[in-house]
């Protein structure tokens, strides 16, 4: 048998309620649940509950127990000697772990396959007695359950429970922690076993991060498994109390909500079919259904706590308080000594910034461990490998710091050694890194263009906008405003560079239009004439005729009457254009002489 050490956690749950039975030589007891015999608490290995189990991740917790003696439940629902499980819509059995407890005042401590889950034997892998003469045993299941829940649709699976000698086992509680796509946050849960501590129970909660209220995802749920509990609205003997952060939560905790009002069928546990809705604190009327041992701490914390501290004992000191669970939603903790990492949840970041998560490193007393080396590693996702070592400061704090590289999911643990030279591994924080869409970067540059024959420039918006990209890679559209075409002159135009997904920048620019095109001219003919005396002829010249792409161009020359002497003359005329560009031409005026002398 494996020895479990006592140790107090964060959370405090001790002894509730208790139940009669048939002894061994067959006498009947009077009320169930109940030291009938005055045999009186029994020594334990194990002065109270501590976590045997703790997973975290996008998981989700079903519970349920069953008592039976093969009659019918008084309360719960399913078959007689069947126990349930919870399916979410997808999701695969992460772990399973069965709970048993033999009947109360019984002394019967069960043998490997005493028990049956579907006709396969449960093999225990933790024994230790309890307060009130019986044994609380423990098996992690997961072999016998993964396969048929797995394969099976959501909602009920069902397991029959087979028991060697019903009327000495009280009963069974099922726990099943399944990873769920359907959950979008990073939860905890927190399994304890052991046998209550007869003068109460007091567990130490850190929690990973402070309470934020605020935060819709949260929940903080703590179920109880009890056996040899026996409520039935008269006996108001068997009950216990739990108190969270002073408070009072519940004084009748305890009872057969998930059997028969019979030794060897009296358990309930928080799960299946109850409510986290808490009982009015202080009401001691008895009733099984009353209170049904899943509560919702959330009432009894405030906006910035970082711990939680509950108490429970059992005045009657008859009934046996075997399992708790603590389940988290949005949140990470960690009971008695341990480590716990933080912030949980983790917000998402953009690729290329820093990330800092932070270990709170507690003692089994919930007080904070200095000077302790904590190893954090990035254990998948993108920054897979990045890790480093810290030490505790004062307040058992640790941190590390990385940048994420790239986008995806990183998966952070950290681990210390403990008083009792173990490792032991934090909750698992998700960070997702995102590589958001940025907008485009648009360039402006400045562009001269000469115009065409029609004066007007075309410029296209990759030349205004050469140089601007997109900062994820993206492709880019480019548009001008206006679009153009240009006229001579200087416009003010709007570069707009949009991405694949619409986002966009815009910058200003001047698109130049220039006219770089001289005027086309054209001289007349030639002109020949007859010398009329003197060595010279009156000679009309027609002008010069010119077009141009940007208007009507001037035309300088020699047109008109003119005396031009006995030879050839060359003439030239000349075309501007409003932008300074001119072309030429030349022709001639020829005087000839071919009249004789008289």
């Amino acid at each position: 048998m494996r020895r479990l050490v006592r140790r107090e956690w964060l959370l405090a749950v001790g002894g509730l309620c208790a139940a009669a039975m048939v002894s061994g030589d067959g006498r009947a007891d009077t009320v169930p649940g109940a030291d009938n015999y005055g045999i009186g608490p029994s020594e334990v290995e194990f002065g109270s509950l501590a976590p045997v189990v703790t997973e975290s991740g996008f998981i989700t917790l079903s519970l349920d127990a069953s008592g039976s003696n093969g009659g019918a439940y008084q309360f719960r629902g399913g078959a007689p000697g069947t126990i349930r499980v919870q399916k979410p819509a997808g999701a695969t059995v992460r772990r399973a772990f069965l709970a048993a407890a033999s009947t109360g005042f019984s002394g019967r401590r069960l043998n490997n396959g005493d028990v049956t889950l579907d006709g396969i034997a449960v093999v225990w892998g933790i024994s230790t007695p309890s307060s009130i003469s019986s044994w609380n045993h423990w098996s992690e299941v997961t072999g016998i359950a993964k396969p048929k829940i797995d394969a099976s649709p959501a909602g009920i699976v069902s397991f029959n429970v087979g028991e060697v000698n019903t009327t000495g086992i009280d009963g069974e509680i099922l726990a099943v922690i399944f990873d769920d796509p359907a959950q979008t946050t990073s939860n905890t849960v927190i399994l304890l076993f052991g046998a209550q501590n007869i003068s109460g129970d007091t567990f130490n909660i850190a929690l990973g991060s402070p309470i934020n209220k605020s935060d819709p995802n949260l929940a903080i749920d703590l179920s109880l498994g009890i056996s040899f509990g026996f409520q039935d609205g008269a006996n108001t003997g068997q009950h216990s109390i739990v108190n969270v952060n002073g408070e009072r939560l519940t004084s009748l905790a305890g009872g057969q909500d998930d059997g028969q009002p019979a030794n060897g069928a009296l358990m309930t546990v928080g799960g299946i079919g109850d409510t986290n809705d808490n009982p009015a604190p202080f009401d001691t009327s008895s009733g099984p259904r009353k209170d049904d041992e899943l509560y919702n701490l959330l009432p009894f914390l405030h906006t910035g706590d970082t711990a939680i501290t509950v108490f429970s004992q059992n005045p009657s000191n008859d009934d046996n308080i075997l399992f708790a669970a603590l389940n988290l939603h949005s949140a990470a903790a960690i009971v008695g000594e341990g480590i716990v990492l933080g912030p949980s949840p983790a917000p998402d970041g953009d690729v290329g910034t820093t990330f800092t998560v932070t270990a709170t490193v507690q003692d089994a007393n919930g007080h904070p461990v200095s000077g302790r080396a904590v190893t954090f590693l990035v254990t998948a996702g993108p920054d897979s490998g990045d890790g480093a070592t810290a030490i505790t400061d004062a307040s058992g704090h640790a941190s590390f710091t990385y940048t994420g590289a790239a986008a995806g999911v990183d998966e952070v643990l950290a681990t210390f050694v403990d008083s009792q030279n173990h490792t032991q591994t934090s909750n698992t924080v998700i960070r997702r890194w995102i590589l958001r869409n940025s907008p485009p970067t648009a360039v402006c540059q400045s562009v001269t263009r000469a115009v065409d024959a029609v004066c007007l420039a075309a410029v296209q918006p990759a030349e205004v906008g050469n140089g601007s990209f997109d900062p994820d890679g993206d492709p880019i559209s480019l548009a001008l405003n206006p679009a153009g075409p240009f006229s001579l002159g200087n416009t003010s135009v709007i570069l707009t560079a949009t991405d694949s997904s619409s986002l966009s920048a815009s910058c200003a620019a001047v698109v130049t239009a220039i006219d770089q095109t001289p005027p086309a001219v054209s001289c007349p003919l030639a002109t020949s004439a007859e010398c009329t005396g003197d060595g010279a002829a009156l000679v009309t010249v027609g002008n010069a005729t010119a077009t141009d792409n940007c208007g009507n161009p001037a035309v300088l020359g020699p047109a008109g009457s003119a005396s031009y002497a006995l030879g050839t003359t060359p003439i030239s005329f000349t075309a501007s254009d409003g932008s300074g560009n001119t072309a030429s031409c030349t022709t001639s005026v020829t005087v000839v002489d071919t009249t004789p002398p008289a």
